[in-house]
């Protein structure tokens, strides 16, 4: 029998300095395996910026993964903005700065912009 468990992420308030960061999310994904007891023959189902988590978290564990699914996923790492499509270079630029806090709590970008 198969069961499926989710991870909740980190809400900002949860991060080291008030900020995400990819190691705070790293260590909370790590302990979150740990305090399920999940080591083995594990299934990643992964979506969107998540996505290098849990890779990363298969990267360093290889011997508990039986498979990983994906989809929008994240496969490795930008080299440079010039890799990104124009349109999304200019948004995720934005996001990277002071003002992307405003873009995405208050302006509340992924809803309005993204989804519809």
């Amino acid at each position: 029998m198969a069961a499926v468990w989710h991870p909740t992420t980190l809400a900002i308030r949860d991060c080291t300095d008030g900020h995400y960061h990819f190691v705070d999310h790293q260590r909370y994904l790590d302990a979150w395996f740990e305090a399920v007891g999940i080591r083995q023959k594990v299934t990643l189902v992964v979506h969107d910026w998540s996505s290098a988590l849990e890779f990363s978290w298969a990267q360093r564990h290889p011997n508990s993964v039986r498979a990983i699914v994906y989809v929008e996923a994240i496969v490795r790492r930008f080299k440079s903005w010039n890799e990104s499509p124009v349109k999304e270079r200019s948004r995720g630029q934005r996001q990277s700065t002071a003002a992307g806090e405003d873009l995405i709590l208050n302006k509340n970008v992924f809803i309005e912009y993204l989804l519809p």
